[in-house]
């Protein structure tokens, strides 16, 4: 078994050309490895952040808990005015006083409105107006026009 330097030779390449891609190979495991741990980081700190969060939640719904019993009685008060009657009423004369041209102060003083409703009910008001005018305005020009064809005609 006389080995030529040849042979020796290309073996302790191949051999050598191993231990590069087994370096390589170890290299790219241990990379693996962090990029799986540094991932595993970032995943616990956001799921604490997500806990922090929930309690945070927790502590607020807690705190909003004794209110529920008051919300729901003023709700049972409401529906109960409406089905007797006298929850339209209310709105029925806000909506005079805003056709009157009372301000929304006005109306969150007499009608009990909140703000928000008092102003849309003026708002809604006077887009009804300027139509009013507007199909006011229209109808004069139309009888004008008419008029004129009748005289000459």
């Amino acid at each position: 078994m006389n080995m030529s330097v040849l042979e020796l030779g290309l073996i302790a390449g191949l051999a050598s050309v191993l231990m590069v891609a087994l370096l390589i190979m170890a290299l790219a495991v241990r990379k693996s490895r962090l990029s799986a741990t540094l991932d595993t980081q970032r995943i616990f700190e956001q799921l604490d952040l997500v806990r922090a969060e929930l309690l945070l939640l927790a502590d607020r719904m807690d705190s909003a808990a004794p209110a529920v019993p008051r919300v729901t009685e003023r709700v049972s008060v409401v529906a109960a005015q409406v089905s007797n009657g006298h929850g339209p009423r209310g709105y029925e004369v806000a909506t005079r006083l805003a056709r009157g041209g009372a301000t929304c102060e006005e109306l969150i003083s007499s009608c009990g409105l909140s703000r928000h409703e008092a102003e849309l009910l003026l708002r809604i008001n006077k887009a009804e107006a300027e139509r009013n005018r507007n199909a006011e305005q229209n109808q004069g020009r139309n009888a004008g026009g008419r008029s004129r064809l009748s005289v000459v005609g």
